[in-house]
């Protein structure tokens, strides 16, 4: 039986989920020791040393990030797909998933001001919902493409 590595409130380990039982296959979840605390350890370390959920362990094979399981998944159990057979519709599917692993993500958190832009969202309240001055001053909005660290500084120095 396929060991997943999880916590609640991860949207990146619901999907897997989803996946998981929209295949049928069984899985036994769990949610590691001293998870964000630096202090983790054990199979789910081994299974993922950035110490992050999701982590899938089946015998002796080990896959983390939430993309490279579903697609382990899906070649291992190509029965029932998830995935259009068409080409096209296939490239769809995989967009609708990225941008729910960056921009749904960063408003799912409650992300604002520079560290949403950062992580690709197009939206400052400053332009879409002036308040003060805001409505009579001319301005870009500069948008991030990774969501990393360095992105949310480029971000705040183009501002």
């Amino acid at each position: 039986m396929l060991t997943l590595y999880e916590h609640p409130l991860s949207p990146y380990v619901q999907k897997v989920k989803i996946a998981l039982r929209e295949k049928g296959i069984p899985f036994e979840p769990v949610t590691p020791n001293a998870i964000g605390s630096g202090a983790a350890a054990g199979v789910f370390v081994e299974a993922n040393p950035r110490a992050e959920v999701p982590a899938l362990v089946d015998g002796q094979t080990r896959i983390f990030d939430s993309t490279v399981i579903l697609e382990y998944i899906e070649d291992k159990f190509p029965t029932p797909p998830l995935l259009p057979r068409d080409p096209a519709e296939r490239a769809r599917a995989r967009m609708i998933e990225d941008i729910c692993d960056t921009h749904y993500e960063a408003v799912n958190w409650g992300l604002t001001g520079g560290t949403l832009r950062g992580s690709g969202v197009d939206y400052d309240v400053r332009k879409y919902a002036p308040y003060d001055a805001y409505d009579n001053v001319q301005f870009d909005v500069p948008v991030g493409k990774a969501g990393d660290c360095y992105d949310r500084y480029l971000v705040r120095v183009g501002e």
